[in-house]
């Protein structure tokens, strides 16, 4: 198993945006910077090779097509075209794309190791996790308007005994057991917050008892209301 957190540390660690690298749960094998260096230098040479191989290999199969067409044919005319096409045509096709993106991705990678000594993000990474994040996101919201109904509808307060519910419509996450709350010129506490129902809706409620006396008051949310 510690070969294998090594191995990620290397491979993994360097490559995911800065703001998920402080998260990483494992004892790292080296400095931060030491793994920026090395994953940037062999992803570098990885990224060479695998490009200047695969264009090789597209250039002699795309040359031996033209090839075969000027012997099908006998014009000769190819031969004073061909050549650029065949150079080019390689950046459209989806091997090409992803080998020249991932180049230049490892070059400035390498390049910000070199001047900074720390890792940077990778775009092959990056750009998943944030496609992921936006879709989780929309996937949220949608679920919870189908729960709770569209956001923005206004917090609805009922008296209940010496206390009070608020129920909401979105989670208030701000919203604290160290937090006063004012309303009808009384200040009250937080007692329990969780799911409710109103209606055939479900929503947040929260539950709230008169402020403790002699209770020191550091921040007072206003509820509103008379």
């Amino acid at each position: 198993m510690r070969w294998l957190i090594t191995l990620l540390s290397f491979v993994v660690l360097p490559c995911l945006p800065a703001r998920y690298q402080g998260r990483w749960p494992w004892e790292l094998p080296a400095s931060l910077g030491a793994l920026a260096h090395v994953s940037a230098y062999v992803n570098s040479i990885i990224a060479a090779v695998s490009w200047g191989t695969a264009f090789v290999l597209y250039q002699k199969a795309y040359g031996d097509q033209v090839s075969a067409l000027i012997y099908q044919s006998g014009d000769a005319s190819y031969i004073t075209w061909y050549g650029m096409v065949t150079f080019f045509s390689f950046f459209a096709t989806p091997a090409g794309i992803l080998l020249t993106l991932y180049l230049a991705d490892s070059g400035v990678r390498l390049v910000h190791a070199l001047g900074t000594g720390e890792p940077m993000g990778s775009l092959f990474l990056a750009a998943p996790i944030a496609l992921w994040m936006l879709l989780s996101a929309g996937a949220i919201r949608l679920l919870m308007r189908l729960r709770c109904g569209p956001a923005g509808v206004p917090d609805r307060i009922v008296q209940a005994g010496n206390g009070l519910i608020v129920r909401t419509s979105r989670p208030h996450d701000e919203w604290s057991d160290r937090v006063a709350f004012a309303h009808g010129g009384r200040l009250y506490a937080l007692r329990s917050a969780g799911w409710g129902r109103e209606g055939n809706r479900r929503c947040f409620e929260y539950r709230l008892t008169p402020w403790p006396e002699r209770t020191t008051v550091r921040r007072v949310v206003d509820l509103g209301g008379p």
